[in-house]
């Protein structure tokens, strides 16, 4: 006959749970904390913002097309001599008024209402106004210092988004405030009328027709304006004349002369 084991069985072993969930959270790791960790980025509308200069050229650039096509459409088709002539000569003038205007406005406001473009600091000794050149000095650090094992990563992604911001914010202060002293108005005016004498200074010496005599007078009429203006530019920097453009006139006349001489 078998005998019962009556000796009472071992207590069981009590596992707290704080314990459990410890040893399961160790033995399971948290994916997330695998992964990489992710860095800010600016957005695209910030880093792909417009510079001031390419503001002030797209303004420029509107209002120099619509003087170049008042003048074609005033000449009604007429393309002689003389009329290239008188309207380089026209260009010119207006070029030498918006300039003065320029200065008077200048005059009026104090230095730091004046900026040619804003700036935002990038080291010592390095500056610049556009987002581009942010975006690539801030990438070429954080290339570095990853290079190097650094770990101050955050603090550079930080940092070229808070310079991408105060560029975006010192342009627009920049414009509003020159638009409303007129400043900013002024300056497109010169601009745009130095491209408009530009392009009808080319149309006067490179693709003038000399057919008369007196074409030939209001040529050589017109080289010795192109000398004044060249003297007045080093004197008062009204505008630079084009070397090329220069012999480009000289040589029609020559040659219209030599051909009527034969």
């Amino acid at each position: 006959m078998l005998k019962q084991n009556t000796s009472a069985p071992p207590p069981p072993v009590f596992v707290p749970p704080v314990f459990l969930s410890t040893c399961t959270a160790a033995k399971a790791p948290n994916g997330a904390a695998a992964r990489p960790k992710k860095f800010p980025e600016p957005s695209h509308a910030l880093k792909n913002q417009s510079s001031f200069s390419d503001i002030l050229y797209g303004d420029t650039r509107k209002r120099a097309v619509a003087f170049i096509r008042s003048i074609r459409k005033a000449r009604n088709g007429d393309r002689s001599a003389p009329i290239l002539f008188r309207d380089a000569r026209r260009a010119f003038r207006d070029l030498v008024t918006a300039k003065k205007q320029l200065r008077s406005k200048e005059k009026e406001l104090p230095q730091n209402r004046q900026l040619d473009y804003p700036t935002v600091r990038l080291s010592p000794g390095a500056e610049t106004s556009f987002p581009s050149e942010i975006v690539r000095f801030y990438d070429r650090l954080i290339k570095d210092a990853r290079d190097r094992g650094w770990t101050d990563i955050l603090y550079l992604k930080e940092r070229k988004i808070q310079q991408l911001k105060s560029l975006k914010e010192l342009t627009e202060a920049l414009i509003e405030d020159q638009r409303h002293s007129g400043l900013y108005d002024l300056r497109i005016e010169v601009e745009a009328r130095r491209w408009a004498l530009d392009k009808l200074m080319f149309e006067a010496c490179c693709t003038v027709r000399l057919d008369s005599r007196r074409d030939c007078n209001e040529a050589a009429s017109f080289i010795l304006f192109m000398a004044r203006i060249d003297q007045a530019s080093k004197l008062a920097c009204a505008c630079a004349i084009n070397p090329y453009q220069l012999a480009a006139i000289s040589r029609r006349l020559a040659r219209r002369l030599a051909s009527s001489r034969s």
